[in-house]
């Protein structure tokens, strides 16, 4: 039986989110930097010979059987899976199953990353050929515009393109370029950042991002001049890396975390303030919400050799360390005879 697979990583985002959800980029420009990571979405299809569509995943316990494409409805009900088969609708039946390295709404992008992923099986195995661009588009399509899950678009094009990238968005579209970093700064980078998993998060990130839209549409100051910020956060961010200047880095994302916390008052909680002030007295220069907010993973920047007790103290508040190492191929998609 002939099985087509793919993987996309997840993101962690160092500044500048937010700047690329609308309006914002159609009428200022947005920019962010981000980095994808070890922890990925899977996605395994195998051709049948009959038109029955099987989709399933890990962590479920039941799939859903159609006698063929033509039966699926968006019924709330692997509906990330289903916009993904209405979409290529093939001719021919499929035995789906995708799983996830980390859980959805968590703030590393990883729902984008199922879309890409399925995306990338399913362009592998009905050979449209499409470029890591339009792959990133179509994923952004289908989750923003057919399933109308609010954010932005940075979350699908890292995932797609991988690595660690200066993203800019602006009216015409969305641009990625590549950072060419120092080996020794990559080891440095990765070896000084905590990752840790706070808990699900309070409200959704939706709302969260419905919060700062709707009043950066209404003209507020505060969220305006914090997006603004934030982008010129990540313009710096980008220079520090580039120049292998990492304790600036770490004081930028402190002062990223400060301005992002003005986007909405469901960005942070008491648990995540605290989790943030104990982390900076054991040696943290600055770190953030890797998403929207409201929980899910925080990323934190340490001084050398003061990572270990970071994430020891921060284990004992009860966050998860979760370990990773950087990601640099984006989207894979493979053959399995």
């Amino acid at each position: 039986m002939l099985t087509f697979r793919s993987r996309a990583p997840v993101r962690i985002s160092f500044a500048g989110g937010g700047t690329d959800v609308s309006p914002y980029p159609q009428e200022r420009s947005g920019c962010v930097l981000s980095a994808t990571i070890s922890k990925y979405s899977f996605t395994s299809l195998k051709l049948l010979d009959s038109r029955m569509v099987k989709i399933s995943s890990h962590g479920t316990q039941r799939a859903v059987v159609l006698s063929c494409v033509e039966e699926a409805v968006l019924d709330g009900e692997f509906d990330l899976a289903k916009t993904v088969l209405m979409e290529f609708s093939p001719q021919r039946g499929i035995d789906l199953f995708f799983r996830n390295d980390v859980p959805p709404r968590s703030g590393l992008g990883s729902s984008a990353a199922g879309f890409v992923s399925l995306i990338g099986a399913f362009d592998a195995a009905f050979g449209h050929r499409l470029t890591k661009h339009e792959i990133a588009e179509l994923a952004f399509k289908i989750e923003r515009e057919r399933l109308k899950v609010r954010g932005g678009k940075q979350d699908q094009f890292a995932s797609a393109y991988g690595g660690i990238n200066f993203m800019e968005f602006n009216a015409n579209g969305v641009e990625v370029k590549s950072l060419c970093i120092g080996r020794g700064t990559l080891n440095e980078l990765e070896k000084n950042l905590v990752l840790v998993f706070t808990k699900e998060r309070e409200k959704h990130g939706t709302d969260i991002i419905e919060d700062q839209t709707d009043s950066f549409r209404s003209g507020s100051s505060t969220v305006g001049g914090a997006l603004d910020a934030a982008k010129q956060t990540a313009i710096e961010m980008k220079g520090c890396l580039l120049k292998g200047d990492l304790e600036r880095f770490g004081q930028l994302l402190h002062k990223g975390w400060e301005e992002k916390k003005k986007y909405s008052t469901h960005i942070t909680t008491p648990f995540i303030d605290g989790l943030y002030d104990a982390a900076r007295k054991e040696g943290a220069i600055g770190g953030k919400i890797t998403g929207a907010g409201g929980g899910g993973y925080m990323i934190f920047y340490c001084e050398p050799d003061r990572e270990i007790a970071v994430r020891e103290r921060l284990t004992q508040l009860g966050a998860i360390p979760v370990p990773f190492s950087f990601e640099f191929n984006g989207l894979e998609s493979w053959k399995v005879e």
